[in-house]
């Protein structure tokens, strides 16, 4: 009775049988392609998206490292251009400072104001030389004496000492 209720059902049926096995395979692979089913070690997406991944991950590797490079070069280069400029910072201070006193010793004379920014420079020269160690030769004795004329001239009421 089943039988002959499957068999009429076919043969009512449009398809026949070739089409329905043709396309119930059809539908398996497709299945197959898209599904994938633990049992079965070909896992052609999975083959394919790993591939794909493990090179964009080698690629995203390098780039990284040469970033990575780059950055280590240009803070190294920054790096040795700010020593250079403090460097050349510390020389213009050093023979600001040794042309003050030089001056002050040919009995020039100069403001209060000219007497702080020699004693700010000094500051920032000595927080230099702290920094990088620079030779510094003889402004010891040039700030000495600039402080000395400098107090011995301050309490008198002249605007140029």
């Amino acid at each position: 009775m089943v039988l002959g209720i499957l068999i009429s059902s076919i043969s009512d049926n449009p398809f026949s049988v070739s089409d329905i096995v043709k396309y119930s395979i059809s539908g398996v692979l497709a299945g197959g392609l898209l599904l994938e089913i633990a049992p079965i070690k070909f896992n052609p997406i999975s083959l394919i998206f790993s591939y794909l991944n493990k090179s964009t991950t080698d690629k995203i590797d390098k780039l990284q490292k040469d970033i990575d490079d780059n950055i280590k070069n240009v803070d190294s280069k920054i790096n040795k251009m700010s020593e250079d400029q403090d460097r050349y910072r510390f020389n213009n201070i050093r023979w600001e400072i040794l042309e003050f006193g030089n001056s002050i010793n040919n009995g020039d004379l100069h403001t209060a104001h000219e007497y702080q920014h020699i004693f700010d420079d000094y500051e920032e020269y000595e927080e230099l030389n702290k920094k990088y160690g620079f030779k510094n030769g003889f402004i010891e004795d040039a700030i000495k004496d600039i402080k000395a004329h400098y107090d011995e001239s301050k309490d008198s009421n002249v605007k140029y000492f």
